[in-house]
């Protein structure tokens, strides 16, 4: 439970990352795709320097899979990001650009 209210504290209080139905989980792969962009990766290079494989990349980001500390912790340093709780925070901060743009 130690990780997930982790999770839960950072992403303002909600479920961890892949276990809300998908507000969470859409964030954390937002910001992933986003930092992907800014760092000029791919996913095939993410996944191959996060050792981990392109089929689970994929489902992870595109929510068929449930995000874990584990998976966020190996993707981060690659994106350059300290651990996937820097991952989580760059979700959260995904989710309130789209709040505003939906307002807006």
């Amino acid at each position: 439970m130690g990780t997930d209210s982790t999770y839960a504290e950072r992403l303002g209080g909600g479920a961890p990352p892949g276990r809300d139905g998908g507000g969470t989980a859409d964030a954390v792969a937002m910001a992933i795709r986003v930092r992907l962009l800014r760092v000029g990766k791919t996913q095939t290079e993410l996944a191959d320097e996060s050792h981990v494989s392109p089929v689970a990349l994929s489902r992870w980001l595109n929510g068929q899979s449930v995000w874990t500390l584990e998976a966020l912790d190996k993707l981060a340093p690659p994106l350059g990001f300290q651990s996937g709780i820097d991952i989580a925070t760059a979700a959260k901060e995904e989710q309130r650009i789209q709040q505003q743009i939906h307002v807006n």
